[in-house]
């Protein structure tokens, strides 16, 4: 009886995915892109998401959702990560949009106004 050699194991090739960063101007899109590269490769673990989001997620975007990062909730960790993220994000951009709104020359000189604004689009004001 001879004992041939058994197959090597196959490889186990990681999921690459090509996941765009996150825009503020429009995050609803660049979520629907998302679901879409996780549908095409299969992926349907709500962890699994929530790690790739969190993976990509540039420190300025990380820091707001900070508290999800360390505790994620039990149940439907990237759901909720998304919502946050979401809420999060487009209220600091609504608070930026009230501003240049109700931003007053007063007594201040253009030159002055404009770099009010040009702090705010910043994320600085």
């Amino acid at each position: 009886m001879s004992c041939a050699p058994s197959p090597a194991p196959a490889a186990i090739s990681p999921i690459t995915l090509k996941i765009p960063p996150f825009w503020p101007a429009d995050p609803e899109i660049r979520f629907a892109q998302v679901k879409a590269q996780f549908t095409t490769r299969g992926i349907t673990s709500q962890r699994t998401k929530f790690d790739h989001i969190v993976a990509l997620l540039t420190p300025e975007y990380a820091t707001k959702v900070r508290d999800l990062i360390f505790h994620p909730p039990g149940t439907d960790p990237y759901d909720f990560l998304k919502k946050e993220l979401i809420r999060r994000t487009t209220a600091s951009e609504q608070r930026r949009l009230r501003l240049f709104t109700t931003e007053d020359l007063g007594d201040g000189t253009p030159s002055q106004l404009l770099s009010a604004y040009e702090a705010n689009a910043r994320g600085q004001g």
